[in-house]
């Protein structure tokens, strides 16, 4: 906790990993962006443009992920204690509106 609050405030984190850093600098760029657009007024949506934006700020440093871009395949998330594992498993990737696969091909 002391290393993410060193870093969420421009200082040294004394034990985190240069790729947790990389993490919460991704995060914090996102939440700021959120925070900006607060204030956009009535003619502000959410849309798919707007979470693939979001997604690259949080997952650029892992090109392997696609960052900014919707999933072509499964999606899940590994037990810390053994990443074998899957704590959870996302959508199949099929049952994304069609609407939401459209926009990916742009």
């Amino acid at each position: 906790m002391d290393d993410v609050e060193a870093l969420m405030s421009g200082e040294d984190p004394l034990e985190a990993s240069d790729e947790t850093r990389r993490e919460v600098e991704g995060y914090q760029r996102a939440m700021t962006y959120i925070q900006g657009l607060s204030d956009a007024g009535e003619g502000f949506r959410y849309d798919l443009g707007l979470l693939n934006g979001l997604h690259f700020m949080i997952q650029e440093h892992h090109p392997d992920k696609r960052p900014g871009r919707l999933r072509r395949g499964p999606v899940y998330i590994t037990s810390p204690d053994d990443p074998m594992v899957m704590d959870y498993t996302g959508p199949d990737y099929e049952t994304v509106p069609d609407s939401w696969r459209s926009w990916s091909r742009g």
